[in-house]
Parts: structure tokens; sequence; C-alpha cells
């Protein structure tokens, strides 16, 4: 195999993935939920993402990540704003530390 294809297979089969609650996957692929909080950045804006059920340890969604919020110097009440259009409760926010808000572009079911 030549270099080039070496470095082309490399690049299509490295999938960044995040792990996510059943509920939330659910919300996403319905399009109730645009956007996943994550407590790290990873410049991953326009890159396709796997979203691995917890419940299965499978990949059930890639998403295409278009812009990242730094949500750590907002005030509280565009956090509130964000939170609630990003349907996280307060529950969530108690145990999770909520850094950045990754919006999601395209949504693409693996079947």
């Amino acid at each position: 195999m030549s270099y080039r294809i070496g470095i082309m297979l490399d690049k299509m089969f490295k999938l960044h993935t995040f792990n996510i609650d059943k509920k939330w996957l659910d919300l996403i692929k319905s399009g109730e939920k645009k956007s996943e909080i994550r407590r790290y950045y990873l410049p991953l804006e326009g890159k396709k993402v796997g979203l691995i059920n917890n419940e299965t340890d499978k990949v059930e969604l890639i998403i295409t990540i278009g812009i990242i919020l730094d949500l750590k110097e907002l005030d509280e009440d565009d956090l509130q704003l964000i939170f609630e259009e990003a349907k996280i409760d307060e529950e969530f926010r108690k145990y999770y530390p909520c850094n950045y808000l990754y919006t999601i572009k395209k949504v693409e079911t693996v079947h």
C-alpha cells in the first residue's frame, strides 16, 4: 500500500467519540437537542463525532460539530438561557462541569 493511501485510510477511520446517555441520544436524534455539553475543549469544529450509547457501547449517531462555545466566562443569566436551550437540567449541572457547548450542524444515524 502506498504512503498516500495509508494516510487517507488513517484519516477515514479516525473518528472522535463522545459517550452519551440514551435519553440525550434520543433528543438529538429527534432534533429537539441541537448541542452537546462537555467539560473539556477539543478542536472539532466542522468535524464528525460518533456518539456512543452508554448502555450498549455502540456508536448510534454521527454528528457534525458546528461552533464550540466557552461557557466558563458567561454570566448566570446567559448560562441559564443556554442550558434551557440545550435541555440541561439542574440535576445534571450539579454533577457534571458544563464548560463547553458543542453545537450540532448535522446528525446521521448509524444502522
